[in-house]
């Protein structure tokens, strides 16, 4: 589950799979638009630039997501998201989506639905930002991949303080094991505060996967990770020598441990890291493996 809390107490879920135009080869940038629902929107995106209804009726509208022609880094626009408060009450986060954002006003709450068809194994999301954040806002992206409904890969970056210059950004990609998606999801937000403050605004240009893996074409196969449930070391092991890095990540996607290594296992201590849920990623020239490591 995707969750974002607001004002409203707005929650959102990833759940099927909606057919967008086509964004899978380089997500470039953002030089086309279409009319919105509220003002208008990259082809191929929906953000929260909504109509504002209850018991049917429109009271309002909100527009969180902007074509920028101002310093776009390439092209001719850049896209603009905001923090903007409805009907002069308090704000909602702005959002921006590959899949489908539906909002229940009624029920305060809503949903990404779906997301866009996708089989590559991209081990990278890179783009260019600025942020302008209100106090202690931040803003972010995340990235997922679901095979079948499960989420079988994910990255996620946070944009702290005032970045006034385009900047460059990087979000790793971390999949399981033999992984094989069928499908891909991705969100901008210019706020992760469960009340964010009006004005945060990010904004978002030549944004692109990077780093392609293929299944086909990996040096190694399986990682073995033991013990798990583990609270002193972890040993890991791959079964042939390769060059390349071994990261403990947490669930909020930083590392806590990394290791090069050139050859075949190698063994970690994980006595000062605390208890919880990790992901164990190995990453070489041609594989990136992922194991779910428990520290008590």
């Amino acid at each position: 589950m995707k969750r974002i809390t607001t004002i409203l107490a707005l929650s959102i879920s990833v759940i099927g799979l909606a057919q967008q135009a086509e964004v899978v080869n380089g997500l470039e940038g953002f030089e086309n638009w279409n009319p919105a629902e509220v003002g208008e929107l990259p082809i191929g995106w929906d953000g929260f630039n909504k109509n504002v209804q209850f018991n049917g009726m429109t009271v309002g509208t909100v527009e969180c997501v902007k074509k920028s022609a101002v310093d776009p880094y390439e092209g001719n626009f850049s896209v603009s998201i905001e923090n903007t408060p409805i009907m002069g009450g308090p704000a909602v986060p702005g959002i921006l989506t590959v899949g489908d954002f539906v909002v229940d006003w009624n029920a305060q709450d809503g949903d990404i639905e779906g997301g866009e068809a996708y089989t590559q194994l991209p081990s990278e999301l890179s783009g260019h930002f600025k942020y302008t954040p209100v106090g202690i806002d931040t803003g972010f992206v995340s990235v997922w991949f679901l095979e079948n409904g499960q989420q079988v890969g994910s990255g996620r970056t946070e944009f702290f303080g005032t970045t006034s210059d385009w900047t460059s950004f990087t979000v790793d990609i971390n999949f399981n094991a033999g992984a094989t998606p069928d499908s891909m999801n991705m969100m901008f937000s210019s706020s992760a505060l469960a009340a964010p403050p009006t004005g945060s605004r990010l904004e978002i240009d030549a944004i692109a996967f990077q780093a392609f893996l293929s299944t086909k074409n990996q040096e190694i196969s399986e990682v073995l990770c033991y013990p798990n449930p583990t609270s002193d070391h972890l040993q890991i092991e791959w079964g042939k020598p390769v060059r390349g890095t071994v990261d403990l990540i947490d669930v909020n996607g930083k590392i806590v441990l990394s290791k090069i290594t050139e050859g075949s296992s190698v063994k970690m201590n994980i006595s000062d890291v605390p208890s919880g849920i990790y992901h164990l990623k190995l990453k070489t020239e041609r594989t990136v493996l992922m194991e779910t490591i428990v520290i008590e």
